[in-house]
């Protein structure tokens, strides 16, 4: 056996390939689809992070992926990748992630092991009262608050 063979671990294999903001303590996938920016709009990020304090989370238990910037990845690429639980999506389709189900917006749906939640994208429901408290609900079930 060849001496430092051993040793010599790849430190690829811890980094996620995906890039994404957040320390993903909690497998919480909030996928936002945004050409005009690296993730999000700062109005956007506000937003996100109430969301976030009012479900008793915090963006080191999440990972924000930008799907504009790694778009080609599929929802099993993401699962295996960030081992998401609970997945999130803000202006994705079920077909752009190549789910094998198509639900509208607000729906809760459960799929093998995951919980997916489809919306609008962020930057709708940040000025749209209804689209907020449409969402609140959602949150509200998904984390038992």
């Amino acid at each position: 056996m060849g001496h430092g063979e051993a040793e010599k671990t790849p430190e690829i294999s811890n980094k996620s390939k995906i890039q994404h903001l957040g320390l993903n303590n909690q497998h919480i996938l909030f996928l936002v689809n945004n050409k005009e920016h690296k993730y999000i709009a700062d109005a956007e990020m506000d937003m996100l992070t109430n969301l976030l304090t009012a479900c008793k989370l915090s963006v080191a238990d999440i990972a924000l992926v930008n799907f504009a910037h790694c778009s080609g990845i599929t929802y099993e690429g993401f699962i295996s990748e960030l081992k998401s639980l609970k997945i999130l999506t803000f202006g994705v389709t079920t077909k752009e992630l190549n789910l094998p189900f198509n639900v509208p917006d607000f729906q809760i749906q459960k799929f093998q092991n995951q919980i997916y939640l489809f919306n609008p994208s962020m930057e709708q429901i940040l000025n749209d009262v209804l689209l907020k408290k449409n969402l609140w609900n959602c949150l509200k079930n998904i984390f038992s608050i």
